[in-house]
């Protein structure tokens, strides 16, 4: 699959919107490829939370699409965002990424929305 960069569809605001957006002392990507969302006691985890869920419900299915066209940064936050709203549609595609297997750090990422048991109640 090639890469292409959201701005050259029309998409270019997301990767500052939903990616590199800062909830915590760094980027949202790099803070869910560390899982220090998931530890006890980070201080920024009910901000973090929030954000994401709040996120994950409004982006629109071309704005994912737009991610996971891109690269691992984007993929990574794509795979989460979709986890957490349970986006039914987007598990096939997420399930040929992770198959494929195209860029580092995103795979587990991709676990997350297949599983079908992650998202925000």
């Amino acid at each position: 699959m090639p890469f292409q960069h959201p701005e050259e569809i029309g998409y270019g605001y997301v990767i500052e919107r939903y990616v590199t957006r800062k909830d915590s002392d760094h980027p949202r990507y790099l803070e869910l490829n560390s899982a220090r969302v998931l530890r006890p006691g980070w201080p920024h985890a009910k901000r973090f939370a929030r954000h994401l869920i709040e996120d994950a419900a409004t982006i629109a299915d071309a704005e994912l699409k737009a991610l996971l066209a891109y690269e691992w940064r984007s993929r990574l936050t794509a795979a989460w965002l979709i986890g957490v709203d349970r986006r039914e549609p987007f598990r096939e595609r997420t399930g040929d990424l992770l198959l494929a297997s195209e860029v580092c750090y995103s795979g587990s990422a991709y676990c997350f929305p297949l599983d079908g048991e992650g998202g925000a109640d």
